[in-house]
């Protein structure tokens, strides 16, 4: 994570730094290709079932699409830097939530 918070760009860190604490907080002894696509979705839908519930709430949704995204950028730069292959990319096998109309 320390990598790849230092190699994105401010607003990336910004967006989704939170996402990447919360993976180290439930994943932080585990290795890089060890969650699966399935262990995704279930942190996905932790995020979903844990957020700040506000005025202008979605239901979590969108927790659960920044949690993809964080961890797809994670991913994708594990793949840059050649840690694992871009097939192994768990990240990429997940769907983002569909949005709500606003």
């Amino acid at each position: 994570m320390p990598v790849v918070s230092a190699a994105v760009s401010d607003g990336t860190r910004r967006a989704y730094g939170s996402y990447w604490k919360r993976v180290l907080e439930h994943w932080g002894q585990r290795r890089l290709d060890e969650p699966s696509p399935s262990e995704i979705e279930q942190l996905a839908e932790y995020a979903k079932t844990h957020v700040v519930a506000r005025r202008n709430a979605r239901g979590g949704r969108s927790a659960a699409e920044h949690l993809i995204a964080a961890l797809r950028c994670l991913y994708k730069r594990a793949v840059a830097d050649g840690y694992i292959a871009a097939a192994d990319n768990p990240a990429l096998k997940v769907a983002k939530p569909r949005r709500l109309p606003s």
